[in-house]
């Protein structure tokens, strides 16, 4: 884990979902972020959505949606949502309630 401030959730092999990190209590509002494996090689990796959510609501809708099984993506990512210095592979990015990939 980078020293980045987020909440990540990764695929297991068993296709559960362990999750570590946080993000600072001064942090209201995040992003989120889905990323399939092949991030590195396919610039389709990372599913777009612009939608910027209170932190809280963005971490309890992932948490929701792994445990129904709609989000199946390889990682999810919750991230600082006003971020004005974002790298190329940090664009404003965000899955939908309704992931393309599964």
């Amino acid at each position: 884990m980078s020293t980045q401030a987020l909440i990540r959730w990764m695929r297991l092999a068993d296709d559960s979902y362990a999750n570590e990190g946080t993000l600072p209590a001064d942090i209201s509002h995040a992003r989120i972020f889905a990323i399939d494996e092949d991030y590195e090689t396919n610039p389709h990796a990372v599913c777009p959505g612009l939608k910027v959510w209170p932190k809280e609501e963005a971490v309890e809708l992932v948490e929701r949606k792994i445990a129904e099984g709609s989000y199946r993506a390889w990682r999810y990512e919750v991230r600082p949502g006003a971020s004005s210095a974002q790298t190329p592979a940090d664009r404003d990015l965000a899955p939908s309630d309704r992931p393309s990939y599964g």
